[in-house]
Parts: structure tokens; C-alpha cells; sequence
């Protein structure tokens, strides 16, 4: 799945930078916002990942314990990857 993945961010690395750049044109860094993609990969009955598709604007309503923890999980991890803190999140409440 990793491979898949890895090799899809490549492949459409292009569009979403001309994406980002269209959206943020004076952040010059690179660095003022992120996406989160969900990729939707089926595993056969021989353990091997199909690339089914790519949700450009992935769904975050919930409709089970379960959807909830994993979309929870991967909202707090894409925050603890661009570094945001609690003191930040405080900072743009108070703005």
C-alpha cells in the first residue's frame, strides 16, 4: 500500500502543486497550508492492494465508532505532522 500511495503523490504531484499555487499565490515557502486525500485500496484474497480511487475532498462526516476513531486518527496526525500546537490553535482562536 505504501508503494501505491508513494507512487501516486508522485505522479500527481504536478496538479496539486498548480492546485496549491492557484489557491495560496503569494506563500512562497510552500508551507501556508496542507491536503489530506483518502485513498480508497481494495486487498485481494491474495493479500494484494488495487488502487480503486482517490477522494480529492475526502469525507469526514462519521458513521460508526469506527470511522469516527480512524478519522479522528488521521485529523490529529496530519496536525502533529506540520508541527501545529496547542499554543497556535489558541493564537488564531484569539485573532
Amino acid at each position: 500500500m505504501k508503494k501505491i500511495i508513494v507512487k501516486t503523490i508522485c505522479c500527481g504531484q504536478p496538479f496539486l502543486q498548480n492546485h496549491y499555487r492557484s489557491a495560496q499565490p503569494d506563500d512562497y515557502k510552500g508551507a501556508m497550508c496542507f491536503e489530506i486525500l483518502g485513498f480508497d485500496i481494495l486487498i485481494d484474497e491474495k493479500l494484494k492492494p488495487w488502487l480503486l480511487e482517490i477522494n480529492y475532498t475526502p469525507s469526514f462526516s462519521c458513521g460508526s465508532d469506527l470511522d469516527t476513531r480512524i478519522k479522528k486518527g488521521v485529523v490529529k496526525d496530519s496536525l502533529i505532522l506540520t508541527g501545529v500546537s496547542l499554543s497556535d490553535k489558541w493564537k488564531c482562536l484569539q485573532v
